[in-house]
C-alpha cells in the first residue's frame, strides 16, 4: 500500500495521473475567439462556437484526448485565417496553400482538413486558379510550355493543366504571338545603342538569344524558330541576303 507521497512497498511502482485543468478562457478578436489556458500556460485561441461544442469551461479537467482536441481546433482555426488573407491577395491552388500551411508549423492533416473544407465552401477551386494564372502569364506573353511548369510549381494536376493549356491554346495563333515578342525583343536590342548589325556573327548571336528568349517564354522549338527568322528578316532585311549569298 502506498503512502500519501505515492511511495509504494518495495518493488511497487506507483503511476500518478497528472490533473489538467483550465484555468482561464480569455476573449480574443472582439470575442470571435477565446484564448484558452492550462494550469496558467496559453495553449490554443479557438473559434467561440468551437469552444462550445468542446464544453470549454474555467475549472474542468482534461484528459489527454481533450487536450488534443483543443490544440487542433485552435490549429483549424489558425489555419483557415491564414487561408483565407492568403486567397484574399489572389487565387491560389489547393497545393499551395497546404504546402505554405505545413511551413508556418500548422500539421499535415490539419492542412489538407482545412483546404477540404475551403474547398467545399467554393473559396478553393484549382480549374478557376489555373485559369486565372494563365490569363496573367498569357497578357506577359507566355507560351503553352511556360504555362504548364509554372501551374505544375504551384502544385495543378496534370489532366487540368493540359485541359486548360490545351482549350487556351486550341484556337490561339502561336506563331504570330511568337513573332509580336520576337520583334519587340529585337526592336529593344538594336535599340540599345548599337549602330545596328556588324556581320555574320552579330545575326547568328542575336538569333540565338532571340530564340533562348522565346524558348524561355514557353514557345516550341518550331514555332521559334519561324519567329527568329521572321523578326530578323524583318528588321534587317540583309540578313536574307547574307543568307542567299
Amino acid at each position: 500500500m502506498s503512502d500519501a507521497g505515492g511511495q509504494g512497498g518495495e518493488g511497487e511502482l506507483v503511476l500518478e495521473h497528472q490533473v489538467r485543468t483550465i484555468t482561464a478562457l480569455r476573449p480574443a478578436n472582439a470575442g470571435e475567439r477565446l484564448k484558452v489556458y492550462v494550469e496558467g500556460q496559453h495553449v490554443a485561441t479557438v473559434d467561440s462556437l468551437k469552444a462550445h461544442e468542446l464544453d470549454l469551461r474555467i475549472g474542468r479537467e482534461l484528459s489527454d484526448a481533450d487536450l488534443d482536441a483543443i490544440e487542433r481546433a485552435g490549429q483549424m482555426g489558425r489555419a483557415r485565417e491564414m487561408a483565407l488573407r492568403w486567397l484574399a491577395v489572389r487565387a491560389r491552388s489547393r497545393a499551395e496553400i497546404e504546402r505554405r500551411l505545413i511551413a508556418r508549423k500548422i500539421n499535415r492533416d490539419v492542412a489538407r482538413a482545412t483546404v477540404e473544407r475551403l474547398a467545399d465552401a467554393d473559396l478553393v477551386d484549382d480549374e478557376v486558379y489555373a485559369t486565372s494564372r494563365m490569363a496573367a502569364l498569357r497578357q506577359k506573353g507566355a507560351g503553352p510550355r511556360l504555362i504548364e511548369h509554372k501551374l505544375r510549381e504551384m502544385g495543378v494536376g496534370r489532366e487540368l493543366i493540359e485541359r486548360v493549356v490545351r482549350t487556351e491554346f486550341e484556337h490561339a495563333d502561336q506563331d504570330r504571338e511568337a513573332i509580336e515578342l520576337a520583334r519587340k525583343r529585337l526592336g529593344r536590342s538594336l535599340g540599345s545603342g548599337k549602330s545596328g548589325l556588324q556581320g555574320e556573327g552579330d545575326v547568328r548571336t542575336i538569333s540565338r538569344r532571340l530564340g533562348a528568349f522565346l524558348a524561355r517564354r514557353g514557345y516550341g522549338p518550331q514555332t521559334c524558330a519561324r519567329a527568329v527568322e521572321a523578326a530578323m528578316r524583318e528588321a534587317c532585311p540583309e540578313t536574307e541576303q547574307q543568307a542567299e549569298d
